[in-house]
């Protein structure tokens, strides 16, 4: 032990005697991993904590169902009490659960209240579609000549007047529509277009892109039409939302029309209201029914751990976030064997007096060799250690971001950073440490 307790000593003066050296070897080590951490974690799903789960739920609602087009025979959706599922896929065919199905598992008793939710539409003024009314039109078309900075981007949500009342946010002036011919815009997209209020604005369904997320075909039957708004109230932008698009509420028609026309294979948007507390146990029913459920009683009361589903593990992501921890690892020892290896070589050529007097006095060969190592693990362990800290605060920092821009962006898919990121990087920067004076000690 007290030959350790010398080479440590020793190994912390030639670190504090070669400090450039010892910062530039930190720097190279750290700064790679800082980067690998928030991009593994931009792989991962990300979270949704138990606060904003339960901010989706308006005084009045019990819980928000998904009941989703997923093929039934793919077994149960494996949900967190938050809401969070793996990435599903919808199924063209698949016609998602009922009301009776729902109520199966609910009970007779449970009020269920439709809204319906668009992909991402396009704002407008100016067109030729006045509150109500509704055309076919190319979407390119229809854009073609009207000044950019003048669109918006937004996703349009619509019910019965007794339940926009519960999706839309504050009003910051007019009132919510009373019918399928009204429009609340949010601050921001209202800002956007200069729309007053009673003024009027369009929104155009853009061309599908053929890709099938957890809303299903909604986009495909909706592409190339536009409707005719009349705006009649402004909605306070959500300090936190899904994404940089803005939002709109209106009277259920539009959408509404269009899925009783062809339902299958898009997802159904419903709120259970009342008191009525839905359980976990109802919950996991309802997964086996294809429906994703958010319930004010399950994130009041959390289930335990032995009650949740298992994280399942993805082969593909797993893959990817350990490439890119290796990328990080193979760049720090590229530039280490470049930079800080010659480095130690040469140390070791003028520390040869130093080392002969420790030969002299007793020690062996082997202790030698062992200062060097000790001080390249030490380097590395502390290194990797600062970059992991470094990388989960960049991490949290990005999560933090609003949606506007490129940090908005990353802080939607910005997830979890898995456990044993760290524990491999803070390994990998250790023998990293070891690698860079490794040809120094055969030298000693």
């Amino acid at each position: 032990m007290s030959a350790l307790r010398a080479l440590l000593r020793l190994a912390a003066r030639d670190a504090r005697r070669n400090l450039a050296r010892t910062l530039t070897a930190v720097l190279l080590i750290a700064g790679p991993i800082a980067v690998a951490v928030p991009a593994v974690a931009t792989t991962g799903i990300a979270d949704t904590s138990r606060t904003d789960a339960l901010a989706t739920l308006p005084d009045g609602v019990s819980a928000r169902l998904t009941a989703t087009a997923v093929l039934p025979g793919s077994g149960p959706i494996p949900q967190t009490p938050e809401g969070v599922t793996p990435p599903l896929v919808a199924d063209p065919g698949t016609v998602p659960a009922s009301d009776a199905d729902l109520r199966t598992v609910l009970g007779d008793d449970v009020d269920l209240r439709a809204w319906w939710r668009s992909p991402e539409l396009i704002a407008a003024t100016g067109l030729d579609a006045g509150p109500g009314e509704k055309a076919a039109v190319s979407s390119v078309e229809a854009v073609d000549g009207l000044d950019a900075q003048r669109l918006g981007r937004l996703r349009l949500e619509e019910a019965e007047p007794e339940v926009l009342g519960l999706l839309v946010p504050e009003l910051v002036e007019g009132t919510l529509p009373a019918s399928a011919q009204e429009v609340v815009l949010s601050a921001s997209v209202a800002e956007r277009l200069g729309v007053p209020l009673g003024g009027t604005a369009q929104l155009i369904a853009p061309p599908a892109t053929g890709w099938m997320s957890t809303d299903g075909r909604i986009g495909e039957i909706m592409q190339d039409s536009v409707r005719g708004y009349r705006v009649v109230g402004i909605a306070a932008d959500a300090p936190h939302p899904a994404d940089d698009a803005g939002r709109a509420w209106a009277g259920a028609g539009w959408l509404q029309d269009m899925t009783a026309r062809d339902g299958a294979g898009i997802s159904r948007h419903l709120l259970a209201l009342g008191d009525a507390p839905i359980t976990w146990q109802q919950v996991r029913a309802l997964n086996a029914l294809q429906v994703v459920a958010v319930s004010r009683q399950v994130l009041e009361d959390y289930p335990p751990r032995d009650q949740l589903y298992p994280v399942a593990v993805d082969p593909q992501r797993l893959l990817l976030q350990a490439t890119l921890a290796g990328v990080g690892a193979i760049a720090s020892a590229v530039l280490l064997l470049l930079l800080i290896t010659p480095a130690f070589l040469i140390g070791a050529e003028r520390q040869r007096r130093e080392t002969g007097l420790l030969v002299a006095s007793g020690a062996t060969p082997a202790a030698v060799r062992s200062l060097l190592l000790v001080q390249g693990a030490g380097l590395g362990l502390v290194s990797s250690g600062l970059g992991i800290g470094a990388g989960l605060a960049l991490a949290a920092l990005v999560r933090a971001q609003d949606p506007g821009g490129v940090a908005g962006q990353l802080a939607q898919r910005m997830g979890a950073v898995p456990a044993w990121v760290p524990v491999l990087l803070l390994g990998t920067g250790t023998a990293l440490g070891l690698l860079a004076t490794a040809p120094a000690a055969i030298r000693a």
